[in-house]
Parts: structure tokens; C-alpha cells; sequence
């Protein structure tokens, strides 16, 4: 489940600091980095390169809200983990017949 940081925005935990390459002006394309989709440019060699949100961060401003009422019906993590943070528990009736 996305964790509370990430509900507001937040995917600095996320970063690894792994480094997975360079992109087209020798900037380090790193882990789990999140772009800005409203900052394409062209680079010199005429690829098209975006820019990360500053620190892994979305600004709340740019949050869909769609999005955010659509997140807000999922349910919290219960732990603080980022991932396997959640353990649904399953009720069943295992006495009844399954309707056919």
C-alpha cells in the first residue's frame, strides 16, 4: 500500500541511490527518480530529457485530484514498511457449500 508520504506526494524514500546510467546531458539517471512531465526540453543531440522533481517530491499542487479521492479509498499500510506493508485477512466460512 502506498505509504503516508507517498499519499502526499512524497517518493524520496524510494530512492536507492543506485545509479542507472547517464541520460543525454551527462545528468545521472538514478533509482526510482521521478520526472516532471512538464519539463521536456530537447538535449544537443536531439533527445528529449525531463527534469526530476526536486528531492523525489511531487508538489501537492500538481496532484491530481481525481487521483488523490481514487487513493483515498485505498486502504492504509499496516506497517511502516515500503513494501509488503500490508496483510489482508481473509474471512471465509469453510462450513458452507460454495453455491454452484
Amino acid at each position: 500500500m502506498p505509504t503516508a508520504a507517498y499519499r502526499q506526494g512524497n517518493f524520496s524514500g524510494a530512492l536507492t541511490g543506485r545509479t542507472l546510467g547517464t541520460d543525454p546531458t551527462g545528468a545521472a539517471i538514478l533509482e526510482n527518480t521521478i520526472y516532471d512531465p512538464t519539463t521536456n526540453f530537447t538535449a544537443s543531440n536531439g533527445s528529449i530529457v525531463r527534469t526530476p522533481f526536486p528531492g523525489n517530491i511531487i508538489p501537492s499542487s500538481r496532484i491530481d485530484p481525481a487521483a488523490a479521492k481514487i487513493q483515498a479509498l485505498i486502504p492504509n499500510p499496516q506497517t511502516s514498511g515500503l513494501v509488503n506493508n500490508f496483510a489482508p485477512s481473509d474471512k471465509t466460512d469453510r462450513g458452507k457449500t460454495m453455491p454452484a
